[in-house]
């Protein structure tokens, strides 16, 4: 009679199983977690220029005023600033300027946010480069690429009450 032991099988069940968690489960669930974190920090940024852009449309705050928002928004959301450029842009006036975090002009000329006139089509542009974002060093797929959000606002400039070129007649 041939004796078998169930003692060989279940060690190779062992390892069986430390190779498939090693190899395939744990970079599965480290791709996972970069992904979801990357589709966050984009919900962010996009919050952030959405919020630039309601407050520029006010035109009663300068471009760089508007930068800082999109600036402070993306610091509180603990997303890293520091090579952060925020766009804004007078699309109807063709006027564009870019910022660097720390409020210095990066690109582009300023022009005066507060003399834009009603309905102009205001832009805001955040990118950050993902390699400030990602947690593991693992993945080389973002390497250089940039988040971007982009924001289309309209100037709520009000017209001066009454705008009638000629008073009623009493």
């Amino acid at each position: 009679m041939i004796r078998t032991s169930v003692t060989p099988r279940r060690a190779n069940a062992t390892v069986e199983f430390a190779v498939v968690l090693a190899l395939v489960l744990i970079p599965l669930l480290i791709g996972t977690w970069e992904l979801s974190r990357v589709a966050e920090y984009q919900q962010l940024a996009s919050n952030a220029a959405r919020e630039g852009a309601r407050r520029a449309s006010s035109c009663q705050i300068s471009t760089a005023q508007s930068a800082q928002v999109v600036f402070d928004y993306l610091r509180n959301a603990n997303i890293p600033v520091s090579n952060a450029k925020v766009t804004i842009e007078n699309i109807t006036g063709g006027y564009s300027i870019k910022y660097s975090s720390g409020g210095s002009i990066d690109s582009g000329t300023d022009w005066d946010l507060t003399a834009s006139s009603q309905n102009d089509q205001l832009r805001i542009t955040v990118t950050v480069p993902y390699d400030d974002l990602s947690w593991s060093q693992l993945n080389p797929i973002y390497s250089g690429a940039t988040l971007t959000a982009q924001t289309t606002w309209w100037s709520l400039r009000d017209k001066d009450f009454p705008s009638l070129a000629d008073p009623p007649i009493e």
